[in-house]
Parts: structure tokens; sequence; C-alpha cells
């Protein structure tokens, strides 16, 4: 690794145009330039995710642009220790030592996924005796996911029927709700919010959970 920087972005430059300075929609038009910049940006990122695994698309074709031949896109990720189709990660990668790698190939592709980890994707259980009593006056329940400062990142109502789907097998005192957000932003989840609907009196107890 070197100890002096051989080379840097001179980013802060003043009168030199960047790539969204000379390849502007007017300059397309003008055949002057193939492609706008934003057109380029986002063909360079359609095949970013094509590559990983997180979008499938006929119409994104790669060529030069592909995986290559040293290693498939599965030994990538067990040497990065990410699942990029489903943006998971080893658990090692939260602690404050990070590896730089990981030089071994699991035995079960399943058993490697099971042990990964998401912001986005959690097991989150409620003890029936928490909810307000499930009677036929309840219109629906409202399963809301938030941010530490209240922001919605998703919600879901529930019929009664549904929320029974939801005991643990092991457990029928337990609610068992495995979530997976499939729409990824850069809000972080710490919330789980459960609250009935009652057609009558509205919104009743609400039951808060930690992400």
């Amino acid at each position: 690794y070197p100890n002096k920087i051989f080379l840097y972005h001179f980013y802060s430059r003043s009168g030199c145009d960047r790539i969204w300075g000379d390849h502007t929609q007017e300059k397309k038009e003008k055949k002057v330039v193939e492609k706008s910049w934003f057109e380029r940006d986002q063909l360079s990122k359609e095949r970013v995710r094509q590559v990983l695994g997180i979008q499938h698309s006929d119409d994104i074709i790669l060529g030069k642009y592909s995986l290559g031949t040293e290693r498939t896109l599965e030994e990538y990720e067990y040497l990065t220790g990410i699942m990029f189709s489903e943006q998971l990660i080893v658990k090692e990668l939260l602690s404050n030592n990070k590896p730089c790698y990981f030089d071994y190939i699991p035995a079960s592709r399943e058993a490697w996924i099971a042990q990964l980890y998401s912001d986005y994707c959690q097991t989150i259980k409620i003890n029936k005796s928490e909810l307000s009593a499930n009677d036929d006056n309840i219109d629906y329940w409202s399963l809301g996911i938030f941010t530490e400062d209240n922001q919605l990142i998703a919600m879901q109502r529930l019929t009664s029927e549904e929320l029974t789907k939801q005991e643990s097998g092991d457990d029928q005192n337990i609610y068992q709700f495995e979530i997976k957000l499939k729409d990824k932003t850069h809000l972080v989840p710490k919330k789980l919010r459960l609250a009935p609907f009652f057609t009558e009196c509205g919104w009743g107890e609400t039951v808060e959970k930690v992400w």
C-alpha cells in the first residue's frame, strides 16, 4: 500500500467542464455527443446491477463489461462476504475491524445465505397478550416500519385471518413476522408498529418493537 499519494482527482477545478457539462442533452440533439451524461450514468449503473445479479434484463448488453473469467459471481460473493442480489452481508463486516476478504468457499450455498445479515430483513415476534382483543369489530391490522425519527418506510394492511397466519409454529401464543423490505432506500428501519383499526371507533392500542 503506497505511503504517498501518487494520483488524485482534481474535482474542484474551475473553468473545465466535467462530463455533465460537455455531454448535455443540447449537445446530444446537435449530434456533438452520442449520449447525454445522464444516459451514460444510467447505462453504467444498469450494467453493474446486471453483472452483480441485482437485476436481469435482456435489454442490457454487457459485451466487454461482463464478469470475466477469473471467478464466478458466487465465488466473488464469498470473497467479499456480500450477496449483491439481496443486499446481504456476513456479520463480520459489521465489526469495527472489518476483514478485507474471505478466503474460504462454504460447503453449502444455502447455509452461507442463512447466516447473512441485512438492515432490511428481520424476524420480529409479538406475544398475543400484547395486542388488543382480536374480535369481529377489527377492520384490519396495520403493520408499519419506521425510522428512528418516525419516518414511514413501509406499511402493510393485514386482515385478522392474515394475522392468524403469522402464528409461530413453535408457540401458538406468538406472532412471528418474517419481514423483508423490497424497496431499499437510504432510510434505516428502527421500529415496527402493529395496530388494529376498529370500524366503529378508529385506531386501537399500538404495539411497538425494536427493529
